[in-house]
């Protein structure tokens, strides 16, 4: 995993990834249900408000992003 010409450790990605969700959205309160669990990331969100944290992990992890709906969240997959 490589962000900004570094290699990232799966604790580092994670940390990143969950930051990222703080970054794109202004509710606190939706932030807090990020939860990285299996390599994805999932959150309790809207659908505008997933589209905006895909961009912002896009741009920041630089790697690809699949979103889907699962339940009551949104889960966010990580692609090389």
């Amino acid at each position: 995993m490589m962000n900004n010409g570094y290699h990232m450790n799966k604790h580092q990605f994670a940390a990143v990834a969950v930051a990222s969700v703080y970054e794109a959205i202004e509710d606190v309160q939706v932030a807090n249900t990020a939860n990285m669990y299996a390599g994805s990331l999932f959150v309790a969100c809207t659908p505008k408000d997933a589209a905006k944290i895909e961009t912002t992990l896009i741009e920041n992890l630089n790697c690809g992003v699949i979103v889907s709906k699962v339940g009551p969240e949104f889960a966010f997959d990580f692609t090389v």
